[in-house]
């Protein structure tokens, strides 16, 4: 028997970043959800946390920091960027896999 939900999981990324582009998200645990303040709904922390390695860069070409290692760095990424990563993520179910 395999383990269907890898506890980490890469995605390519060219559609939003470019060629060659990809993020590796840490699955949310429990444990992690539980370390978000109470009230925030952004969903934000959670996701600086999931975001465990990329290879993203900012307009000038330059390596973007992980967002674990510089909180952050979400807010300086355009929305369409945000919106991508929060829709591969595994935090919120994409539309696509929503039923009617």
């Amino acid at each position: 028997m395999a383990r269907l939900y890898k506890a980490k999981f890469k995605v390519e990324s060219t559609d939003i970043q470019g060629e060659g582009s990809w993020v590796e998200f840490q699955r949310s645990t429990w444990g992690m959800i539980g370390q978000i303040p109470e009230g925030d709904r952004t969903g934000k922390r959670l996701l600086e946390m999931c975001i465990v390695g990329w290879n993203w860069t900012d307009d000038d070409g330059q390596p973007l920091p992980l967002p674990g290692e510089t909180p952050g760095i979400i807010d300086t990424l355009p929305q369409e960027e945000a919106n991508w990563l929060m829709q591969n993520s595994g935090i919120v179910k994409r539309d696509d896999d929503q039923k009617n």
